[in-house]
């Protein structure tokens, strides 16, 4: 189990986690034979998709038919919604949604998260660096012109807890506001000093649970938290045209997202679970990049299809299952399952550890 630092956490560099990684770089691999300009147009449809699906995460108003007036400038997203001061309860509470129509505090979060994701690769360049300058420079945009600047990228004075957004269930605590700063100084030190000899997933899968855990800032750790993720990704070369929109598979379960954070605390801080929860969806969007782009995939063998054959769609095949019916040992089952999940005939069941996989429908 590789060691982190006591604030920061740990992790068991696991197989289905070294599998996942070197799935994300043949993608990467692959996607950087595509046309620049193909990357660039479904670069900018991601952006959108997963601009939406952070704001969901955060339980934001947001609607498809607001988020669409903004891409098409019906609606500016300008309306200044900010209130001086900093309030206990978060970004709802910062923002004093209920003073506010709904759909014009959506509009703003939208087109703040857009300018967010346009100013990644400044991020990106100032990360292993200037960690926190590169913080700072995301989470002013997310909170331009919703939360008092003084505060929005001041660490929090005040408790905050992160609560279910449907039955207001409280799933976990952050920690005491006077811990707060010597937390993220611990965080911005180890991106300066030891995230570059570890894989990009596990960096960006570890500060992306460190923000959500910890809820450092008054108001849009969630947000902040998927942006600095993205940035690694960007600064090692991951996915620098952001083609990937994990925050879409995330959103579709939300309290499992949440529950996860609060999961990984009862760990006393193993981060293992959450490393592949969230590498999972990302490692899958990578390589439906490399599908719909008509890049290089690898040929699963013959005896793959014969398999595949015998799985209605949504049916489940378990490693151990696969290589019975295959005639291979277990090595050789992951390398086919694998590259079954590369041309989108499989998918892993988050939470197995890849050791349980589903039929497509359509793969």
């Amino acid at each position: 189990m590789a060691e982190l630092g006591a604030a920061i956490g740990r992790y068991t560099a696991s197989p289905h986690l070294r599998r996942l990684e070197a799935r994300a770089q043949a993608a990467a691999a692959a996607l950087g034979a595509v046309p620049p300009a193909a990357r660039r147009a479904r670069g900018a449809e991601a952006v959108r998709r997963a601009a939406l699906a952070s704001l969901r995460l955060d339980a934001s108003p947001i609607t498809d038919a607001t988020a669409a007036a903004v891409d098409a400038g019906a609606v500016s997203g300008q309306v200044d919604v900010a209130r001086p001061g900093e309030r206990a309860g978060g970004w709802a509470a910062a923002l004093k949604l209920d003073e506010r129509a709904t759909d014009e505090v959506a509009a703003r979060e939208y087109a703040n998260l857009l300018a967010a994701h346009r100013a990644l690769d400044e991020a990106a360049a100032a990360l292993a660096d200037a960690p926190a300058t590169a913080a700072a420079t995301l989470h002013a945009r997310v909170c331009d012109g919703l939360v008092d600047p003084a505060a929005a990228t001041r660490p929090r004075r005040v408790a905050l807890d992160v609560h279910d957004g449907a039955q207001g269930q409280l799933l976990y605590r952050g920690p005491d506001p006077e811990a707060v700063p010597g937390l993220l100084e611990g965080l911005w030190r180890f991106l300066r000093q030891e995230a570059a000899a570890l894989p990009a997933l596990i960096v960006a899968g570890v500060l992306h649970e460190r923000l959500l855990a910890w809820q450092p800032y008054p108001a849009a750790n969630g947000r902040l938290a998927r942006l600095l993720s993205r940035a690694v990704l960007v600064e090692r070369g991951l996915d620098p045209d952001g083609l990937a929109a994990p925050e879409v598979a995330l959103a579709a379960e939300p309290l499992a997202y949440h529950a996860e954070v609060a999961a990984t605390g009862r760990r006393r801080g193993d981060l293992t679970a959450w490393l592949e929860r969230v590498s999972e969806p990302l490692v899958a969007d990578l390589e439906a990049a490399v599908r719909e782009l008509d890049g290089p995939l690898p040929a699963p063998p013959a005896r793959s299809s014969v398999v595949l054959g015998r799985l209605a769609p949504g049916e489940a095949v378990t490693v151990a299952e696969y290589a019975a019916a295959a005639g291979v040992d277990r090595d050789e089952a992951e390398g086919d399952l694998v590259r079954l999940c590369q041309i989108g005939a499989l998918r892993e069941e988050a939470g197995t550890h890849g050791l349980r996989l589903c039929r497509v429908d359509g793969g």
